[in-house]
């Protein structure tokens, strides 16, 4: 940067705070800061880090007389701030309600008829159990890793002031500890993770295969049907009659066989849960 480039710069940051009625040398320690905090890196503030790095700094650098100014400024952006999280806020609540039916459907509903299939379960690989044991090890583990990191980020963005984006946030979680989610899973999963999947998924192709055929095909016909139907009945449309509307992902038929085999693996791991759903009158309900 040239000096007559510096100088543009400092003076351009003068202007965006007339309030204040920075000097050169104090615009000069703003423009630092905002070198600082808008660099380019993976790691980036949430919007209350931005405003506490702000105040923390400004804090530093103004007088008292323009301090009070400041903090005039500063509460004015805190408020602008929350009316945009109440916002995003109360879009988030309308998604709530179907979170809730379609958690409610597969605990109450999907799970309960998978246990009853006949040849369904157990399955798994009589060979590797060591592998399968350690897969359904890693996918708890991805649950309680996935969770917390979720909760971490959901307060440094929000704080307190978006309690329903956290409760669609722990709906989520909640699905995914009653049916996981494959590709979430190996997406967060490392690479000693991911060799082990591949290998015993593979073991299990076959297997995986004629079940899915011959049941598990009909119950995912059902969970799209069911989806296009709350779909319709929030929007009043069906997905496909909605401007624009495109179908970013075509799922083959080995990401349809990597869900089930999850899900499978994951619903056998308490075999007291299958016997009692499978069969009621001799081991309860």
């Amino acid at each position: 940067m040239s000096p007559e480039e510096y100088k543009w710069q400092v003076e351009w940051v003068q202007s965006q705070y007339p309030a204040l009625k920075l000097t050169f040398a104090q615009a000069e320690a703003v423009f630092q800061f905002e070198q600082e905090r808008d660099f380019d890196s993976a790691d980036d503030f949430s919007h209350w880090e931005k405003l506490d790095f702000e105040y923390d700094t400004f804090q530093r650098i103004l007088t008292p007389e323009q301090l009070r100014r400041y903090q005039a400024l500063h509460e004015a952006n805190v408020q602008a701030w929350l009316q945009q999280l109440a916002q995003f806020d109360a879009a988030a609540a309308e998604n709530i309600p179907e979170r809730q039916r379609h958690l409610a459907y597969c605990r109450d509903e999907l799970i309960p008829a998978l246990y009853r299939e006949p040849l369904l379960l157990p399955f798994g690989s009589l060979n590797e159990p060591a592998k399968q044991a350690f897969v359904v090890a890693e996918y708890e583990r991805f649950l309680r890793a996935g969770k917390k990191r979720a909760l971490i980020e959901h307060y440094r963005q929000h704080r307190q002031f978006a309690p329903r984006i956290l409760q669609e946030q722990l709906l989520h979680f909640e699905l995914l500890a009653l049916m996981p989610d494959y590709a979430e899973f190996i997406e967060a999963a490392d690479a000693p993770t991911r060799a082990v999947v591949q290998f015993l998924f593979e073991e299990l192709r076959s297997d995986i295969g004629y079940r899915y055929d011959d049941i598990l095909s009909r119950y995912e016909d059902a969970l799209v049907a069911r989806s296009r139907t709350e779909f319709e009945a929030q929007h009043g449309i069906l997905p496909e009659q909605v401007q624009g509307y495109v179908i970013h992902t075509k799922y083959s038929r080995d990401d349809h066989l990597n869900q089930w085999t999850l899900a499978l693996l994951w619903l056998g791991r308490h075999p007291a849960d299958y016997l009692r759903l499978r069969w009621p009158e001799v081991y309860g309900k």
